[in-house]
Order: C-alpha cells, then structure tokens, then sequence
C-alpha cells in the first residue's frame, strides 16, 4: 500500500481530508467516484486502514502498527473482504451474496466490518438487485463502499442510498511533475497528461508502450486511410490493434480523435491531438455532431464487447468503415 505522503501534493491534501471527514462518524453506504488508473485506489486504501485501525493517530490516519493495520497489509483481515470484476466477467450474484453473508456477521477485531466494491458499475443486474435489499437492512458496524468509474450506470436506488464522497482533484502540474519524478521527459509528461489527465497510472503505462510513438504512427495511417481509402489497409490496421495488449491503447486512440471532433465542432478549447488540430479540423467538417457522439459512446463500449467475447475484429472494421465514410453506414462492401 503506497503511504499518503508519497502521494502528488494535491492527492495526501485529499485523502486527509476524507479520513478528518468521517473520522468516528462513518456513514454505512459511501461512493467513491473516480477512474481505477487514478490515485483513488490507493486512496480508498488508506481511507479503509484508517476506518479499521485500533489506534488512529491524532491526525486520523491508520497507525501501520496495530493488529488490524497489519492484517490488512497482508490481506488478511478477518473484518474485511473485496470484491472486483474478473478480466472478462462481471460481478455475479452468488459473489453478492457471499459478501452480504460475510457482513452480516459481528466484527472481530473492532467495531466494523468493511466490503469494498470496486469497479461497481460491473454489478450485473441480478448482483446490484441483490445489493439493494442489503443496503436496506445493514446489519450493526457493517459498512460498504463502492467505488466506480461510471456511477450513472449504478441502479439509482442504489446511488441514493449511498454517501458521495468528494470528487478526486484534478491538477496537471501536479500530475506533469509526479510523472517527471518517475522518469518521463517534461514533454512526454505533458503530452501524457493531455490525454490522461488525472489517470496517472494509465499515463505511466502508456510511457512504459510507448505509446506516444505508436500513437504518432496511428494517427499517419488512420489519417491516410480517409484521404485513400484501401481494404487492405483497413484489414491490416485492424489485425494490429485487435491484438488485446494493444486493443487498449488504440481505443483511448480513438476516443482522444473523437473527442477532439467533438470539441472543435462545439468550439471547446480542450483539444488532446493539438500536433494535428488542422487535421482533425478538416475531418470534423464532414462529420454530423450526433455521429460523432454516436461514434465515442461505441468505443467507450469496446472493453464491455471485449468482455462478452464478441467479434471484436468485425467490430473494428465497421467502426473504420465508418471513420472513412465520415460516420455513414456500415462497411460490409468492403469485404466485396
């Protein structure tokens, strides 16, 4: 678990802030609202060891040293359990059910018992049903926290039945100096934070790819495929970035592409390809905004399509059939 004080400035301020916040005062349903390749699961970490700890500090941090902040560092903590979505597979029901058992129980070591839901939104229907009717009824000393990247996709009931805790901050400066510190160049650090901005885990693995570099290539070929478009050389970009370690990097490719689009048309000043604003400003004049919203809301589907095993490489040929086409139709006469 990384300490708070090794945490960017702006980030140790808030996780102070959380732990002086509830401290002896927990509510029994929170959410955590924030991206997993962001700083708030370390975060809520924290947060957690705090809520657990026998022998809090005056500042109200876990202590590190008391049975239950050294159960929790070695995973196991009799009073708390974790649930989070396998790689191609959503959080079920029986998993649900299993944690409800688990925090119906009394505590062990001290007044609480904690479930950490991470990734929430991945709760399939019957398993957030089946958490509604826990919210309900929380036995004594139970508390839950969920933690998501798209808490609309929650079941409203169960939003309202739980505590927001305070939006993560967003600071570029500090996040430019904390990747220098790792390593990166000022200017890789500014171009990653331009597409990233407070994901500064995925900044550092997008640096650990390469991917600026790829993404320079990407950008040639994609460009070059609507000035002459070719089957071919669809079918070849296709075969490179379904591959699933690269398939990640190519959708935050095209979701920077589209959103940039998106911004020129509505005359929005954040733009993340601003090396190739012109041709993306020529691009978006031939596109419909309402395809091109159509066209982000599809890609950010593709991981939930990955999960469900379904074509994935058909997928990405309709989708650059549609890049080429400016968002019109599908691109079956390619296979022609």
């Amino acid at each position: 678990m990384r300490e708070v004080s090794a945490l960017p400035e702006p980030y140790r301020r808030y996780a102070q802030l959380l732990q002086q916040m509830f401290a002896g005062r927990l509510p029994q349903s929170l959410l955590a609202q924030g991206h997993p390749d962001s700083f708030l699961p370390q975060i809520l970490e924290d947060f957690e060891a705090a809520a657990l700890c026998l022998e809090p500090g005056a500042d109200h941090a876990a202590c590190g040293q008391c049975r239950s902040c050294l159960l929790l560092t070695h995973a196991e903590h009799p009073d708390y359990r974790r649930l989070a979505p396998l790689e191609d597979r959503d959080i079920g029901i029986d998993a649900v059910r299993d944690a409800l058992e688990f925090l119906a129980y009394r505590p062990q070591l001290g007044a609480r018992r904690w479930l950490r839901i991470d990734s929430a939104e991945r709760l399939s229907v019957a398993a957030a049903n089946a958490l509604l009717k826990g919210l309900e009824e929380p036995a004594p000393g139970a508390h839950l926290l969920l933690s998501s990247a798209a808490s609309a996709r929650l079941l409203p009931t169960i939003r309202s039945r739980c505590l927001r805790l305070p939006a993560m901050p967003k600071d570029p400066a500090a996040g430019r100096a904390w990747l220098v510190e790792q390593g990166v160049t000022a200017e890789e650090a500014a171009q990653l934070i331009q597409f990233c901005s407070d994901r500064l885990l995925l900044a550092m693995r997008l640096h650990t790819q390469g991917w600026l570099g790829q993404r320079h290539i990407a950008l040639e070929k994609l460009l070059e495929l609507r000035h002459r478009p070719q089957a071919n050389a669809l079918f070849r970009l296709v075969d490179h970035w379904s591959k699933s370690e690269q398939l990640p990097f190519f959708r935050e490719l095209m979701l920077s592409v589209y959103g940039d689009m998106l911004s020129l048309h509505l005359g929005l000043d954040k733009i993340r390809n601003v090396d190739y604003i012109q041709a993306l400003r020529d691009a978006a004049a031939h596109w419909a905004v309402s395809h091109i919203w159509a066209e982000l809301q599809g890609w950010l589907t593709l991981e939930r399509e990955q999960r469900q095993h379904l074509q994935v490489q058909y997928i990405l040929e309709e989708r650059l059939w549609r890049w080429v086409s400016n968002g019109q139709g599908g691109g079956h006469g390619w296979r022609q």
